[in-house]
């Protein structure tokens, strides 16, 4: 018969491997989503070369074209998600549209006001991708009013787009 201690060694262990499965499929899963993401801006911008940073660095792929420096932060959502740009330095996502009310605690999402305050010696856009994709994106204009953002608005110096529009908002 087990003692407490070789169930709680047993126990952790479960933990520690469940842990690690669940980090490894993460890895899979934002790398193929960083593949596609890289192959839409390659073939959309004819690029040679693209530069795709960690998942924790402040954005993830930059690129030059045109005197231009590019920076893409890449969000990831779900498609019944909203994407809310709460003031100029905020964002949210709204994981329960339908449920949300003014109580709802936001989940604001980390290095925005980095992203945002982000300098280059070069001229610089901005793009933040939604991926795969989300319900809409949303803009506060003050406590109550709202609007939602379309494909190529530039909202604070920043362009929100969704990943399934990503490579129309690049053509143009």
């Amino acid at each position: 018969m087990l003692d407490f201690w070789d169930v709680f060694f047993v126990a952790i262990t479960l933990v520690g491997l469940i842990v690690l499965v669940f980090i490894v499929i993460n890895k899979k899963l934002f790398a193929k989503s960083y593949i596609k993401i890289q192959e839409t801006i390659v073939s959309s911008e004819n690029l040679n070369e693209i530069a795709v940073l960690d998942w924790g660095d402040l954005f993830h792929f930059s690129y030059s074209k045109n005197g231009v420096k590019t920076i893409v932060k890449v969000i990831h959502s779900k498609e019944d998600y909203e994407f809310i740009i709460t003031n100029s330095n905020k964002w949210t996502i709204n994981t329960d549209p339908k449920q949300w009310t003014r109580k709802t605690k936001p989940v604001f999402i980390e290095s925005a006001e980095d992203f945002i305050k982000f300098k280059s010696d070069e001229p610089l856009r901005k793009i933040v991708v939604i991926y795969p994709d989300c319900r809409r994106i949303i803009r506060y204009l003050n406590e109550s009013d709202t609007v939602i953002v379309n494909l190529h608005d530039n909202t604070n110096g920043v362009h929100f787009v969704k990943f399934s529009e990503l490579k129309e908002f690049l053509e143009k």
